[in-house]
């Protein structure tokens, strides 16, 4: 499991976090949605990929390391 931490949105010291289980940190569908949300957000966020696949992918496991890491 790989988890990487991007901060997107105006400047502010509190930051909403989103956790994002993904397949591929790298691929252009994460892009994207990171792109996405930096532009769409009105709202300084602290966006967590959790990158997760194969036998080892498990929803809850990603968005529950994802949340440790936001704590």
């Amino acid at each position: 499991m790989r988890i990487e931490e991007r901060m997107v949105g105006p400047s502010g010291k509190e930051r909403a976090a989103v956790v994002i289980p993904v397949k591929d940190i790298g691929d252009d569908i994460t892009r994207r949605c990171v792109e996405h949300l930096s532009t769409k957000s009105e709202l300084p966020l602290r966006i967590i990929l959790v990158e997760s696949s194969g036998q080892e992918f498990s929803f809850g496991r990603s968005i529950n390391a994802g949340i440790r890491t936001a704590e």
